[in-house]
C-alpha cells in the first residue's frame, strides 16, 4: 500500500487490474453514491460499478465506505494482482496506518485492512481528481439506478478518439451529446 500521489494512468502491472474509486455526496436527496471503474493492464475496460446509499456520512466515511465496496466487490471477482486508486488523502494514510480513534472513520477503515489480509496483491494509491473522473462520473451516476450495478460493456466506435465519452454516454442518459456507435451488452449483474 501506498499513499504517493499521482498523475496521468500509469499501467498496472501484466495481467494486472487498475480500480478506480469514487464517491459523490448528493445532500438534497439525502444520501451518497460509489463509482467503480476497472481497467486493464493495455487501458481495456474491465468492468464498472455504482451504488448509492442512504445517509449522509462525512466525505473520507463515504470514501472509505467506497474503499470497503471495492474491495468486496473486486475479491468476488477473483483478480489477484489490483491496483486502487483513490483521491482521498485521509483514506489513503488511513489505511497505511495503525491509529484508532473509534470513529466511524477508522471503523470502516479496520475492515478494509482486515479484507486486504485477504488479498495481499491489492495496492492502494492516492491519485488526482481530474485522473479520477471516469469514477467520478460514475459515481454520480449511481442514482440514476434502483440498486447496485455491475456494468459489463463491449463497444464498437466509429471515433475512437471518443471512447471514453462513448462509454460514458451509453450508462449515462444525462450526457447531453452522445457519439456515435454502437453497443453490444455481454453481461449485466444487479443484486
Amino acid at each position: 500500500m501506498t499513499n504517493q500521489r499521482r498523475e496521468g494512468w500509469i499501467r498496472p502491472l501484466a495481467g494486472g487490474v487498475k480500480c478506480n474509486v469514487d464517491v459523490t455526496i448528493f445532500k438534497d436527496q439525502g444520501c451518497y453514491g460509489i463509482g467503480i471503474f476497472l481497467r486493464g493492464d493495455r487501458g481495456e475496460f474491465m468492468g464498472a460499478k455504482t451504488a448509492w446509499y442512504r445517509g449522509l456520512p462525512q466525505p473520507n466515511e463515504a470514501e472509505a465506505r467506497g474503499l470497503k465496496e471495492a474491495i468486496k466487490w473486486l475479491g468476488t471477482l477473483r483478480y489477484t494482482s489490483v491496483s486502487i486508486e483513490l483521491d482521498c488523502k485521509q483514506v489513503v494514510d488511513g489505511i497505511s496506518s495503525n491509529l484508532n480513534t473509534n470513529s466511524t472513520f477508522d471503523a470502516i477503515l479496520n475492515t478494509c485492512k482486515a479484507s486486504l489480509v485477504n488479498h495481499q496483491n491489492f495496492k492502494i494509491t492516492l491519485f488526482r481528481r481530474q485522473t479520477n473522473n471516469v469514477a467520478h462520473l460514475l459515481a454520480r451516476a449511481s442514482l440514476y439506478y434502483a440498486s447496485s450495478q455491475g456494468h459489463a460493456i463491449i463497444f464498437h466506435l466509429v471515433k475512437k478518439k471518443k471512447t471514453l465519452s462513448a462509454f460514458l454516454g451509453c450508462l449515462f442518459p444525462f450526457q447531453k451529446k452522445t457519439p456515435q456507435f454502437s453497443i453490444q451488452i455481454t453481461h449485466v449483474t444487479n443484486r
